[in-house]
């Protein structure tokens, strides 16, 4: 022992920290692409990516035409924006693993051309390269550049003579060695196919079961009906938050028999549907610009957007999306705004957004409190303890304007009033609570008289 701590003892202890929340301002947006080329690299074990601007999108080996760069371009165009884009990759068929052996070690003299798919690469000279596997390095580096966007060809350190390839199957593999006294080398070439995913189901599953999951709203590249509504029972049953656009006329010229309506029918209350006949990244720029706001706190209609063009519409079309709970991006006294932020079954977008938020937040103070104490006791002081974080919950729900002020009441039992089964569970039934919903304002009717 120091001799200090003969003076002076000083004991500390660590409090478990306290217990994280999911973010609820983070987007994916998820599309089928080509991966070869893009770097960090997509495949089975990484299913999603995150990136900070459109420029790291771009960067990354996106085209600037393609529909990712595009869609995280106009969520990045929103001021003030969301820090960080999630790009999901629904993996399209056609791909593999492939690899191919050299089988032995090349030697001075030895000048090596490698074919592959009817294309002969440029002779690469061991003399020049230095070294066998300076060799294979070369030969790794033409079929980058000869099959850029089709091959991505690296040489593992560990392995120099074989040369791994992601992306179309190699086929037609042969090797020509001439000069110096060696041309036993041979190649072999392997395969494992990459399955494609069979379904949009399949696809945000791997998505959500990905490192890089912490993402709640999200939105796929399909205009078609039947993968709309695979995604929007995807995001239902995962408690995520979903937006469509649909430049389907049929949502404001018909009545029924298009992806709104069919939301509306379902009573899906996770995922909001806008109609725009020329914009797929509408929704993109809407995450980009409401996702900023505090969950809750901001309603998701009568909103301007940055780089997106409004929808002329008729009265009777307006009424006909209005009624199949659709929104849509009007000019109104030439104000662009967005009308009027609900999801399919009704319930306004700012409510599923905050109720979402609320329920985490009542969770982690709740499981804070339970981990960071010794016990809880089934006491009535335990209860308490219990009821004073649900409070707090409840309160900074009043704070970001989720829910009214001064009007929730929470019930909780007392000790003596809970059974003997649920206390020998260690479980605290029946703490219950009533909060109305703070709400919003988007019209209004004012009646006036003016008289001389």
């Amino acid at each position: 022992m120091a001799e200090i701590d003969e003076i002076v003892e000083v004991n500390i202890s660590r409090q478990p920290s306290v217990a994280s929340m999911a973010s609820f301002s983070e987007h994916l947006i998820a599309d089928q692409f080509n991966p070869v080329g893009i770097k960090p690299r997509f495949d089975k074990k990484h299913r999603v990516r995150i990136f900070g601007s459109a420029a790291d999108v771009a960067e990354a080996g996106f085209s600037t035409d393609s529909w990712v760069y595009k869609a995280a371009a106009r969520q990045f165009s929103q001021s003030p924006h969301i820090k960080n884009i999630y790009v999901g990759w629904k993996a399209p068929g056609g791909l593999a693993d492939s690899k191919i052996t050299i089988s032995a070690a090349f030697v001075t003299g030895n000048v090596v051309a490698l074919t592959l798919n009817t294309v002969k690469l440029d002779d690469v000279s061991f003399d020049t390269e230095g070294s066998s596997n300076a060799v294979v390095e070369k030969i790794a580096a033409q079929i980058n550049e000869r099959f850029a966007g089709q091959m991505d060809a690296s040489v593992s350190a560990d392995n120099p003579l074989v040369i791994e390839i992601y992306g179309i199957i190699p086929s037609g593999v042969s090797l020509q060695v001439t000069g110096g006294t060696s041309h036993d080398q041979t190649v072999t070439a392997t395969n494992t196919p990459i399955a494609a995913d069979a379904s949009w189901t399949d696809a945000l599953n791997a998505m959500g079961n990905d490192a890089n999951n912490g993402f709640y709203a999200c939105e796929i590249h399909s205009d078609v009906q039947a993968d709309l509504q695979e995604f929007a029972l995807w995001v239902q049953a995962n408690e995520k938050l979903g937006g469509i656009v649909t430049s389907d006329s049929t949502v404001v010229d018909e009545d029924s028999g298009d992806i709104a309506d069919w939301l509306k029918t379902n009573n899906i209350d996770r995922v909001f549907c806008f109609y725009h006949p020329s914009d797929p990244y509408f929704v993109s720029g809407l995450f980009g610009k409401l996702l900023v706001k505090h969950p809750g706190s901001a309603t998701w209609a009568l909103k301007a957007l940055e780089a997106t063009a409004t929808v002329s519409l008729s009265a009777g079309q307006r009424k006909t999306a209005t009624a199949k709970n659709c929104n849509f991006y009007t000019s109104v006294s030439d104000l662009p705004l967005t009308r009027w932020g609900k999801v399919g079954s009704g319930e306004y977008i700012d409510v599923i957004h905050g109720c979402d938020w609320l329920k985490a937040k009542i969770q982690q103070l709740v499981l804070t409190t339970l981990a960071q104490q010794d016990k809880v006791p089934y006491e009535d002081s335990g209860i308490e303890a219990i009821k004073g974080q649900l409070k707090a919950g409840l309160e900074q729900g009043v704070t970001y304007q989720i829910l009214k002020k001064g009007a929730y009441t929470i019930e909780c039992p007392t000790a003596d009033e809970v059974d003997a089964a649920a206390k020998a569970e260690r479980k605290l039934p029946d703490v219950k609570f009533n909060a109305p919903l703070s709400g919003a304002i988007h019209k209004t009717a004012i009646d006036g008289v003016v008289t001389l």
